[in-house]
């Protein structure tokens, strides 16, 4: 909409006049098609500027008769329509000045895109316009290239080269271009294909930051039909149409026709200070991503042809991929060639209106007829030069003169500043301070060597505050743009940084953000280490909030305490052999005690962790004390073994108290082997009650104890076994054992059982307070063969029944004491057959019977003897019997 409030308000009515004779002309075409042009407006005066690689702008003043009867004519008509005008040459003898009409004719056929004689001719947009005073109007004439400066963007161009996307911009307006100049693969403009970011500036501005990148420059070529923005970055320029070089000779601008249009008047030479010549560094830096080691950067040098002085222009870029010489050497000739162009300025006036910035043209000091030669400067006789700057003055009345400046031809125009060079920040390495200072070798696994810090005094000698001094922290570091040979200078830590790099890493240097401007590391590209520098060596984190977290991958860790000895060789060969089998995700080191408490948050109540696990577990432990405590109110242990289960223990002393209320246990094991080695073990367990349910196909038990000592206090005690087969071997060294029972039951079936004692030395003490036995035997083997018994029995009331149905005993006894002190004995004693074999080589034996009672049914027949109280003493062999009794026989 142009920012038109009213549309009635910014309207003319222009009567138009017969095809005037004009010395300017103009044409703005509508978007109907209509043009206008000398019969509706006169232009009166030219004034504008142009610059090379920079937009021109004109501002044309026209004059109109304004006739209210004629259609109103609105500025949104004229608004960036384009418009071209043009400056009549004067030449001599080429046009009659009677035929008014011939200047219009060929200003028409220019219009059409025929080519024009003896016009200079400019072409534009209607950028402004604005009414003074009736019939007047002053109309701002710009590029369409000003289009590119009303709007913005945010795009990327993918996969494209400078001259591409500058390409692309300008197709998007319509923009008539030519880069045919700069499209070789070897051209900077061409040569590197990537992505480009638009993040919001004007096209106008994304399109003259990238020529940047390549050097370009840009200038117009006008016709009258249109114009065309040509772009190059080499010094080849076009030439301007002149017959003959122009004469620089001074001549006065006076009635008497100096101002001829081949002349240059008022003209300057200078020569300014510049920079001495180019040295260039450019950097290519790795990406983190490109390799797991820490990115480190390449650098290419050059410079210019010769000695580039004690002055040289340091020109240094980054780049993330790319670089090699042939790139660095296109740059460094470029900034050669743009710097002489600041070097040598060539400026004037003139009156040929054919001047145009980005084209060339020749001086000569040759005289034209009838002047009188004045010759000033002739080092310059012969010389191109090419035009970068043109200021246009023109008026109906057919003056014409321009304000020119120029450079030589061997430049390059484009725009030279010496901040188009890498600024505010410096690529640089941390190095150490001496030859055994180096990068890590493993990137994996750094020691602590690696890390170099350094401190430097800063002083304040006008401070009196707390701190007119600094220790600043900081690393020796190598700038990108330094030679090899350079030494390392010492730069500090930023402010908020609590560590410090390793020795190989990837910094920016730049000044630190305050009036102190001390040169600090930034920021780090990237690393695989760091070393807290602050005080006491720690630093806090604390984090508030929920998050989810996802990791993929695998990985190795080595930990070290602050104080550990530290073997960093061996840890990796421990990490490295597990991680490499294959078997595990992950592989860790660590060395140094640690302490964990967790508590649920309802205490003992609460939950305090679940864990399901499915897998093989191996645990492979060694320390010179295990101690574990647990508290609970219930538990609960489910345990499944569907194949074998193999357990091994070997225990010196082994101190083992248990107490226990009720206990339930429940063991079917279809086969098991236990082995124990057991220097010494003492155990003693309290339980109120205990129920155990056995059912074993087949057990075998070996036990080899040196010494035993077992203590059971059992409330009540029921115990049933069901064994099919069962082996047992027992070898005791020493085994002492005390029971206290109140009252116990015992049920036993076994179908065969054999059982084999050897005991060097055994001792029983048994108190019952009441005990009964119940066995039923198929068929039992015993065999006993004792060294040395003694055995000592207390029973209050013990009843005893056997059902044999056949039993063979055999006892060999060297010595045997046997006191039997009985208050009460009933025994009944039934066999089918009986054999008793008793050899003994000296026995004691001493019965005390209150009350007696014996009844013997051998065969067949009755035997009853009765007899008075008497006294027998029999002597066989050593032993004497005493025995008060009373027998009866039947």
């Amino acid at each position: 909409m142009n920012g038109v409030l009213d549309p009635q308000l910014l309207q003319t009515a222009i009567a138009e006049v017969e095809r005037p004779a004009v010395y300017l002309h103009c044409a703005i075409t509508l978007a109907s098609g209509r043009v206008l042009g000398a019969e509706t407006f006169r232009l009166v005066r030219i004034q504008g500027q142009e610059k090379i690689s920079e937009p021109f702008e004109f501002q044309l003043e026209l004059h109109g008769n304004t006739d209210y009867r004629q259609p109103s004519l609105g500025f949104d008509q004229l608004m960036g329509r384009p418009v071209t005008f043009a400056v009549q040459l004067p030449v001599p003898g080429e046009t009659d000045a009677d035929d008014r009409g011939w200047a219009d004719v060929q200003f028409s056929k220019a219009l059409g895109g025929e080519a024009a004689r003896n016009l200079s001719l400019f072409n534009g947009i209607v950028a402004g316009l604005a009414m003074e005073q009736p019939g007047v109007y002053r109309l701002t004439v710009k590029p369409a290239l000003y289009r590119l400066t009303l709007t913005n963007h945010y795009r990327i161009f993918n996969q494209m080269s400078v001259a591409k996307a500058i390409a692309t911009v300008l197709g998007e307006h319509g923009i008539s271009h030519d880069l045919k100049s700069v499209l070789a693969d070897d051209n900077l403009a061409s040569s590197r294909i990537q992505d480009w970011l638009q993040a919001g500036e004007s096209d106008f501005d994304f399109i003259r930051r990238l020529m940047g990148k390549a050097h370009l420059y840009y200038y117009f070529q006008h016709s009258g039909n249109g114009h065309v923005v040509t772009f190059s970055n080499q010094a080849k320029y076009l030439k301007l149409p002149l017959e003959r070089p122009l004469r620089y000779t001074y001549t006065g601008a006076d009635e008497l026709g100096q101002t001829q249009a081949d002349v240059v008047s008022q003209y300057s030479i200078r020569q300014n200070l510049v920079s001495s010549g180019v040295k260039s560094v450019f950097a290519t830096t790795q990406e983190t991503w490109q390799q797991p080691t820490i990115p480190v950067f390449q650098t290419y040098a050059d410079s210019s042809p010769g000695d580039v002085g004690s002055q040289p222009f340091r020109l240094f870029r980054l780049y993330q991929y790319g670089g090699s010489k042939l790139e660095v050497h296109d740059h460094t000739t470029a900034a050669t060639q743009a710097l002489a162009a600041t070097g040598l300025q060539f400026s004037g006036a003139s009156f040929c209106p054919l001047f145009r910035t980005g084209y060339q043209f020749q001086v000569h000091e040759e005289m034209a007829a009838g002047t009188a030669p004045q010759p000033v400067c002739p080092s310059i006789d012969g010389r191109w030069f090419v035009l970068t700057s043109v200021q246009h003055e023109a008026s109906l009345d057919g003056k014409y003169s321009n304000q020119f400046e120029a450079t030589d031809t061997a430049a390059l125009v484009t725009p030279f500043s010496i901040q188009e060079t890498q600024q505010g920040a410096v690529l640089a390495k941390v190095v150490g301070n001496g030859s055994e200072d180096s990068a890590p070798s493993d990137w994996r696994y750094y020691p602590k060597t690696v890390f170099d810090l350094k401190l430097m005094p800063m002083e304040d000698k006008l401070a009196g505050g707390p701190r007119p001094n600094l220790r600043a922290r900081g690393v020796l570091v190598q700038f990108a743009t330094d030679s090899g040979a350079a030494a390392p200078v010492w730069v500090k830590l930023a402010a908020h940084m609590q560590t410090v790099p390793e020795i190989g890493v990837t910094v920016l240097v730049t000044r630190a953000n305050d009036e102190s401007e001390l040169p600090e590391i930034q920021s780090i590209v990237h690393n695989n280490g760091n070393k807290v520098v602050v005080p006491g060596g720690w630093t806090a984190s604390t984090f508030v909030g929920n998050s989810y977290n996802t990791h993929y991958g695998d990985g190795t860790s080595i930990r070290y305490g602050w104080k550990s000895p530290v073997d960093l060789d061996e840890a990796i060969g421990i990490v490295s052999q597990q991680y490499g089998s294959g078997q595990y995700r992950d592989a860790s080191y660590s060395k140094g005690g640690g302490y964990s408490y967790s508590t649920a948050d309802a205490g003992k109540d609460g939950l305090l962790s679940r864990s399901d696990a499915y897998g093989s577990t191996y645990s492979t432990h060694h320390g010179a004390m295990s101690q574990s405590t647990s508290v609970f109110d219930n538990t609960d242990s489910n345990s499944t073994v569907n194949g074998t289960a193999t357990s091994v223990s070997k225990h010196n002393i082994v101190n083992n108290t248990s107490s226990t209320n009720i206990q339930t246990s429940s063991n079917t094991i279809g086969s098991t082997t236990s082995t124990d080695l057991i220097g010494s073990t003492n155990s003693t367990s309290a339980i109120g009650l205990s129920s155990s349910l056995h059912a074993v196909a087949v057990s075998r038990s070996v036990g080899a104890t040196g010494m035993h000592t077992s203590f059971s206090a059992t409330g009540s005690s029921r115990v049933m076994n069901m064994e099919g087969s069962t082996s047992s071997l027992s070898m005791t060294g020493s085994r002492s054992g005390m029971s206290l029972l109140g009252s116990g039951s015992e049920l036993s079936l076994v179908g065969s059982q054999n059982s084999i004692s050897a005991v060097g030395s055994r001792s029983s003490m048994d108190a019952v307070g009441s005990s009964s036995t119940m066995s039923m035997v198929g068929a039992t083997e015993h065999m006993g063969l004792t060294g040395s018994t003694s055995a000592m029995s207390l029973t209050g009331a013990n009843t005893a029944m056997s059902l044999t149905g056949s039993t063979s005993s055999m006892n060999i006894v060297g010595s045997t004491n046997d006191l039997s002190v009985v208050g009460s004995s009933s025994r009944i004693n039934v066999a089918g057959s009986t054999t008793e074999i008793g050899v003994v080589g000296s026995s004691t034996s001493i019965n005390m019977v209150g009350s007696h009672t014996s009844i013997k049914v051998t065969g067949s027949g009755l035997s009853l003897n009765a007899a008075a109280p008497q006294t027998e003493i029999n002597l066989r062999m050593s032993g004497i019997n005493i025995v008060a009794s009373i027998e009866i026989t039947l």
